[in-house]
């Protein structure tokens, strides 16, 4: 399968017992699109440093914070050591709907705005990060990644004609 036709969905964190389980962290826009299809997901591609392979999914469960994934054929915990820190991926054109859905309602639309604060301009926002408890936009500000939280609370204006959003920053953050 080629790379570009797959899109990242989460990473292989460790391997969890001795059955060869997996513990994965998820983005959060794949945790929505798990609970859509219910189940139906057969296999997600594995991309380590010399492949993109697919494996095929035997159970996977929520815990508190993460996810255990068990593929098969992945048995024993040297084998499911040799997948840590892999990427997991899935075929684009099955996400691509649901992508679409999701860019309504996340932040995805902010992606391209130029972020104000108190008048001054601070960048564009590059990648939004989804996490488990908020959202955070990523902009380079003087020659460095700034993290910045998309909390409504922040948000004084979004202007949709000219792609700006004006935060009220908190005193501090700029200088992280």
């Amino acid at each position: 399968m080629d790379i570009n036709n797959l899109y990242q969905v989460g990473v292989i964190t460790k391997s969890k017992g001795l059955k060869g389980e997996l513990k994965i962290s998820f983005e959060t826009f794949f945790l929505a699109y798990l609970e859509e299809i219910e189940g139906k997901l057969e296999h997600l591609f594995v991309k380590t440093k010399n492949d993109c392979v697919p494996y095929f999914l035997e159970k996977i469960s929520a815990q508190s914070n993460y996810h255990i994934i068990k593929f098969e054929e992945v048995d024993t915990k040297n084998v499911a050591e040799k997948l840590r820190n892999a990427r997991l991926l899935i075929e684009t054109e099955k996400i691509n709907d649901f992508l679409e859905e999701e860019e309504n309602t996340f932040w995805n639309f902010l992606l391209g705005f130029t972020l104000m604060n108190d008048d001054v301009e601070i960048g564009k926002i590059e990648d939004i990060y989804y996490l488990d408890t908020h959202e955070i936009a990523m902009l380079h500000y003087e020659n460095r990644e700034l993290l910045v939280p998309l909390h409504e609370n922040l948000i004084e204006i979004i202007d949709e004609e000219n792609e700006i959003i004006a935060m009220a920053l908190p005193d501090g953050l700029l200088d992280l």
